[in-house]
């Protein structure tokens, strides 16, 4: 049977936008330059109130980035004696907050009570509700995280988010050991939050580009031939309608 497939739309994130000037800079730019469609806000990041006013500034369409791994949490109440911040006062980082996952060790409650301030923050900063909110370094769709997040975003009325499964990853021979490893727990990950986010209605692109392509992975060649292994995915019936790409700079 021959599939018709629906117009495809290309859409490119920048992620990070607000964790340091310099970078937000770079993705006004990209944006400017037509290389990227919308950026993704770290409400607690160094420069998220000059970001806001870039996005303003120059119309980019901008959604939350919520962050419950790096630096130190919106929420005041939660700077001290949180099951989410470490022994140095911030969060537990990327590998740390999922080791505390999986002993036990993290509040959902408190997860809730973040994501709604960073919600709440990110409207102050903005004046506007997020178009969309997903998760820096993938936090959301972590077991339980992903229940609290799906619950945020449907009180919120924030409809969007991602997905990480890339198509093709297996395919991508310059991710290697310990790397792929991770990847592939984040996709395994996502594709047990589906339903979960069914559930309350969000959505999210058909295809997602952005686990091979981060930092010094990100190259012209890398991306190209992640495109390629997505656009071959389009011979496929499921007719996508929508792919996005993710850009962002992981250190």
């Amino acid at each position: 049977m021959q599939c018709l497939l629906n117009p495809l739309k290309l859409v490119v994130t920048g992620d990070d936008f607000g964790y340091c000037p310099r970078r937000d800079v770079g993705i006004v730019e990209c944006f400017r330059a037509g290389a990227i469609s919308n950026v993704s806000l770290l409400v607690n990041g160094n420069s998220a109130a000059s970001a806001a006013n870039l996005a303003n500034r120059y119309s980019i369409p901008i959604g939350l980035h919520a962050n419950l791994s790096e630096g130190i949490p919106v929420c005041g109440e939660l700077h001290h004696n949180s099951t989410l911040i470490g022994a140095q006062g911030v969060f537990h980082g990327k590998m740390g907050i999922r080791k505390a996952l999986v002993q036990g060790l993290l509040n959902m409650a408190e997860v809730r009570q973040e994501l709604c301030a960073q919600v709440k923050l990110f409207r102050e900063l903005t004046g506007q509700n997020p178009q969309h909110m997903d998760g820096h370094q993938h936090v959301h769709v972590l077991p339980r995280i992903r229940d609290v997040f799906a619950q945020v975003l449907h009180e919120h009325g924030i409809p969007y988010t991602r997905v990480p499964v890339e198509v093709g990853l297996n395919k991508c021979d310059w991710i290697q050991g310990e790397l792929m490893e991770f990847y592939r727990g984040v996709e395994n990950d996502a594709l047990n939050t589906v339903e979960v986010f069914k559930n309350h209605g969000i959505r999210w692109p058909d295809i997602y580009i952005g686990l091979s392509t981060m930092g010094k992975n990100m190259t012209i060649s890398n991306i190209q031939q992640a495109l390629d292994y997505s656009i071959q995915s389009l011979h496929s019936c499921q007719s996508p309608t929508q792919l996005t790409l993710s850009y962002q700079y992981q250190h």
